[in-house]
């Protein structure tokens, strides 16, 4: 192979190194229990709502309705579920 093969070879390795190591590890984004979730859902069917903390993954929410199944909720529904809570406690 002619020097400049060998030194595009060389340079196109090394930024996919680079690259990967910037990322977080498979093993690390594994254990996060929700990746995204839903806004979209009726509040009163909600039974009950966990805040899971788990280092290095977004935060986690887990709304369990009323038949019993789990759901993972985007972070923003927090807000949402404090607006009801406020709602509720000022009637």
């Amino acid at each position: 192979m002619s020097l400049k093969v060998c030194a595009v070879t060389a340079l196109l390795l090394a930024v996919l190194c680079i690259k990967q190591s910037q990322e977080k590890p498979a093993a690390v984004l594994n254990r996060c229990i929700c990746r995204g979730g839903t806004l979209h859902i009726n509040v009163n069917n909600i039974k009950a709502l966990q805040i899971i903390p788990i280092p290095n993954c977004p935060l986690q929410l887990v709304a369990t309705l009323k038949s019993g199944r789990r759901l993972c909720l985007n972070s923003k529904f927090k807000y949402l579920w404090k607006r009801r809570l406020n709602k509720i406690t000022k009637v």
